[in-house]
């Protein structure tokens, strides 16, 4: 298999306009070019074996390897580096390549791994790219990289128009086959993506949104919002009491009560998430300022109301919340200054004796 997909770039335009070039322009012959004779049957031999060569005929192999060459790389030793021009593209003949990414805390994170057989870089080669990653050899690799040092993708196709052109159209037909197999892949695999989405996004315990979804999908999703829209961030006063008198049971049963009544105040596309704890926050979709803080105020007396006897064993409890509200785009640039404005603002009806909503700072 290639490995090129760890850079998702769109690659159907540079060999397109690659087979146009070879067959409209004349033929320029490159002398600095001087391809290694050396092992060319092996390299052939290999090729054959190399999916993204392996339906070209022989003559069209023999041009491959006329431009290609083994290289050696001990345990460690880098194959290129992040920022390296993207000169050529490389096949794994023995060994094994780690390639990786700097994050933006300096850590490496890694992409993907390459075995025999597997080819890497050569989306980078035909973009023209500086490579994207790093690739390091992870024990001792032989690897076969195309085109050899010293002789450019672009001369080595125009040396040979015809063939180069060959070798483009079934390049495109193998490029082809593999985005169907993706897509392929990807409508088998839709039902268990979203039940991984579910696991990764939901909140066991109250079965709502958790922070991990506000943190990573809100700030993408709120420019195709319809504005105005509003947080509503909510934290019951006396959750520690209710916890301490009556057990953590109690507790999680509160929060799947608080919860439920929160969700009775949503439309069809607002966002009910349990940010933290006992903490909620409620993104209100083409509400403005007003008509979130008549829904906070009901809220908050919904809340108060709440009958918990229940659960408390008879204790007449109220469970009295503050609430936080800020709204998009007057009070806030993105999604995560939004919600960190209505968070500030439920600590200052909090700090000002709870059971409140607070709307500025």
């Amino acid at each position: 298999m290639c490995g090129a997909a760890y850079l998702p770039i769109n690659y159907w335009t540079k060999i397109t306009r690659g087979i146009q070039y070879l067959y409209y322009s004349k033929r320029q012959v490159n002398v600095n070019n001087k391809p290694q004779m050396d092992n060319r049957d092996d390299i052939i031999a290999f090729l054959k074996n190399v999916n993204i060569f392996s339906r070209l005929d022989d003559e069209e192999l023999a041009e491959v390897a006329r431009f290609s060459r083994w290289m050696r790389y001990g345990s460690g030793e880098t194959v290129f580096s992040e920022g390296d021009p993207a000169t050529q593209m490389y096949m794994v003949k023995e060994g094994e390549v780690l390639v990786s990414k700097r994050s933006a805390d300096g850590k490496s994170v890694p992409l993907a791994s390459f075995i025999a057989g597997d080819c890497f870089g050569e989306l980078d080669m035909f973009e023209n790219a500086p490579r994207p990653a790093t690739a390091v050899a992870e024990s001792g690799a032989v690897l076969l990289a195309f085109p050899m040092e010293g002789a450019s993708f672009q001369k080595t196709l125009e040396n040979s128009p015809h063939i180069s052109a060959s070798i483009l159209l079934k390049l495109l037909a193998i490029v082809a086959g593999r985005i169907r197999s993706t897509n392929r892949l990807i409508s088998e695999k839709v039902r268990w993506i979203q039940e991984l989405r579910q696991q990764l996004y939901t909140d066991k315990l109250t079965g709502l949104y958790n922070r991990t979804y506000l943190d990573e999908e809100f700030d993408n999703r709120l420019a195709s919002y319809r504005i105005p829209a509003c947080v509503l961030f909510i934290k019951p006063d006396n959750f520690k009491t209710i916890n301490d008198s009556f057990g953590h049971d109690a507790g999680d049963a509160v929060l799947r009560r608080m919860a439920k009544t929160i969700s009775t105040e949503t439309g069809g596309d607002d966002i009910v998430v349990r940010y933290r704890g006992d903490e909620f926050a409620l993104v209100l979709l083409s509400r403005d300022m007003r008509e979130s803080a008549e829904i906070a105020e009901r809220l908050r007396v919904q809340l108060l109301e709440l009958d918990i006897r229940d659960i408390t064993g008879g204790g007449d409890v109220p469970v009295a919340v503050s609430i936080g509200v800020s709204a998009w785009p007057g009070d806030a640039p993105s999604g995560a200054a939004l919600i960190e404005r209505a968070y500030e603002r439920m600590f200052v009806a909090r700090n000002n004796g709870g059971n409140a909503v607070c709307m500025a700072p």
